[in-house]
């Protein structure tokens, strides 16, 4: 399989976005491969945007072509889970550019 550019930001590190290179097909070769990726996935919930793809499991299969990847941290500061995910996600990339 081929290189795909993967862009990954978190909520919790206001450092901006990094930009690897993997052929990972699935969420837990990614995770292997990369031990950022890896540290941020045991502490937050990582979705992709394209396909708005919650990464729940090793498995979980990657979507073809670049992805953007972002972790989200599990609840808001009221200690409450996020109501709308995607939401949150969409303010979030906002913020980044």
């Amino acid at each position: 399989m081929e290189l795909r550019k993967i862009v990954y930001a978190s909520m919790q590190a206001n450092s901006g976005s990094t930009t690897i290179y993997s052929a990972a097909a699935t969420w837990g070769e990614l995770k292997a491969e990369n031990d950022d990726i890896a540290a941020k996935a045991s502490g937050m919930k990582a979705f992709i945007r394209e396909g708005r793809i919650e990464l729940n499991h090793d498995y979980t299969q990657l979507p073809a072509g670049d992805i953007n990847l972002y972790f989200i941290v599990e609840k808001n500061n009221s200690g409450q889970e996020h109501s709308d995910v995607w939401e949150v996600i969409d303010q979030f990339v906002k913020n980044l550019n």
